[in-house]
């Protein structure tokens, strides 16, 4: 059985960090099936930089307007369509393998 993978990450203001997080997903062996991008109730351009990924990834942006994590990771699991739901910091930078190795 092929598993639907949902990659969920969570940020606040991080938008480079984000940018650089979504860069490593883009060079995975397996792409996932969707990535949530849960926006913490940002205030600078993570918006922009999550819809800058839209032609190279499956990126869903949603944004949570309580501000905290428990939020924000609920509302993301919610969202998920995936039958595994991965959950990756918008401060890492994932290993190529990182999707295929996490199956």
């Amino acid at each position: 059985m092929i598993e639907k993978i949902s990659i969920l990450i969570i940020t606040r203001n991080r938008a480079q960090m984000l940018k650089n997080c979504l860069e490593s997903l883009v060079k995975q062996t397996r792409i996932p099936d969707e990535i949530i991008v849960v926006n913490n109730a940002s205030t600078d351009n993570t918006e922009k930089v999550s819809l800058s990924f839209k032609n190279k990834l499956p990126i869903k942006c949603i944004l949570e307007k309580e501000i905290g994590t428990p939020y924000a990771r609920n509302r993301g699991t919610k969202e998920a369509k995936g039958t595994i739901i991965l959950m990756l910091d918008d401060d890492c930078k994932a290993d190529k393998y990182w999707v295929e190795n996490m199956i």
